[in-house]
């Protein structure tokens, strides 16, 4: 939608397959799927060309400004589920959606570059693996790393044992984790500080 252009520019680019593959999710509600559901993407694919286009054959009155943007947001997404390749998946989402998902950033890498030629990936997280999810090769790539302009000795890394911090933590271990951050901050509030709230 923007048009050609001669570079692109990509802060945080550690994030960008995921941005990707979320920028390229379709979900259909309910009331818009078919009775019989295909069992395979391929199915799902003649489905939604079916539907796309006897949807184009509909006339469309003056209806409401909400009804115009409910439409061309479903064609739209009849129109990328038909692109949909077998490295998707599908599920079913609560209260009656099906949320189709790309797995693969390297396949929609093309919707990034549109023909691009320079595209500069910036990031303090990101690895050369990041580059082959997209699949860009080695001959395709130049790789620059940059040092920090803090001394080491001023960003010390202390790793404390505390409690498990994922998904299967509990209201205990975050009892734990609140207690341990409250007994860092105790002894230092002569000074200022970030905690990272992220992590």
């Amino acid at each position: 939608g923007l048009g050609y252009a001669d570079g692109l520019l990509c802060d945080e680019a550690h994030d960008v397959p995921d941005k990707l593959m979320s920028a390229c999710t379709v979900e259909l509600p309910g009331r818009e799927l078919p009775r019989r559901r295909p069992r395979s993407i391929a199915g799902w694919n003649a489905w939604a060309a079916e539907r796309l286009a006897q949807l184009k054959r509909e006339t469309v009155g003056a209806a409401h400004e909400d009804a115009r943007h409910r439409r061309r947001r479903l064609l739209d997404a009849l129109d990328h589920l038909t692109n949909a390749d077998s490295t998707w998946q599908w599920d079913a989402t609560p209260p009656d959606t099906i949320r189709f998902e790309p797995t693969r950033p390297r396949a929609l890498a093309p919707l990034l570059f549109r023909g691009i030629s320079k595209v500069v990936y910036l990031s303090a997280t990101a690895t050369p693996a990041t580059l082959d999810v997209l699949g860009i090769g080695h001959d395709q790539r130049t790789i620059v790393t940059l040092g920090s302009q803090f001394p080491v000795e001023q960003r010390p890394v202390y790793a404390v044992a505390t409690c498990r911090v994922d998904y299967r933590w509990t209201a205990q271990d975050q009892g734990y984790w609140l207690d341990r951050i409250d007994s860092i901050i105790e002894g230092r509030l002569d000074r200022k500080g970030i905690i990272h709230t992220v992590s």
